[in-house]
């Protein structure tokens, strides 16, 4: 009988410590998420520890298993899903892909697996929990795919010039400000003419202006490119 207390009472110990760490788990989380939405410097470094969340996340995760805790409350998944939203907004932001949908297969593969091990965290889980977390990690996979594919290009991109055939901005929900190139090797490189731009440039730029079109191959060959407004003469 009193083994039985003793081991009754390291069980509640041990599960009151993995709520803790499943708490500050989320709380990290939640950090790193406004870290990497709202200032992302050093770039490397807040890049780096966004990635790394959802995989420390699962190593909670299989510790817990291993222990036979199995959380009902979806904290691992939240902590993991609001990483994962902000730094695909991030990449959203700060990256232009000539191709996003070479992103879709990799993503989904990694959003799966990564999934199935978070899966573990909840007692009851039916085909609709396992399909949100997928997604949720996909859009993880996908973020920092497209990053990391720019982040580490070591190789000097191709710089060419368009000219800015006309420029459009828009107001309401599906607002924003537009440029369109005239015809060229530029639009023909990155796979479209009409391009959305931030405040700035697009008030640096007027039609008949040429605007210098930076584009790399990127380190996992998905071509990237970066628009700014080229120096007189």
């Amino acid at each position: 009988m009193t083994a039985s207390v003793v081991s009754n009472g390291e069980g509640r110990q041990g599960g009151a410590l993995l709520l803790g760490v499943r708490k500050l788990a989320l709380a990290l989380a939640c950090a790193v998420a406004a870290w990497i939405l709202f200032h992302p410097h050093p770039r490397g470094l807040a890049v780096a520890v966004a990635v790394a969340v959802p995989f420390v996340l699962c190593v909670v995760v299989v510790v817990e298993a291993a222990h036979g805790f199995r959380s009902e409350r979806f904290r691992p998944v939240i902590g993991a899903g609001v990483v994962s939203a902000t730094l695909a907004m991030r990449a959203l932001f700060d990256v232009a892909l000539a191709e996003y949908e070479a992103l879709v297969v990799p993503a989904l593969a990694g959003g799966l697996a990564l999934a199935l091990v978070l899966n573990r965290s909840l007692r009851t889980a039916g085909w609709d929990t396992l399909a949100l977390i997928t997604l949720l990690m996909a859009l993880h996979c996908a973020g920092a795919l497209a990053l990391a594919n720019v982040m580490l290009d070591d190789a000097a991109p191709e710089r060419l010039l368009a000219t800015v055939e006309s420029k459009e901005a828009r107001s309401g929900k599906m607002g924003g400000r537009f440029v369109t190139l005239a015809g060229g090797r530029a639009s023909v490189v990155i796979r479209r003419r009409r391009l959305a731009v931030d405040a700035v440039l697009y008030a640096s730029v007027d039609k008949g202006d040429t605007l210098c079109v930076d584009v790399g191959r990127g380190a996992f060959g998905l071509t990237w490119y970066a628009l700014e407004a080229c120096a007189p003469g």
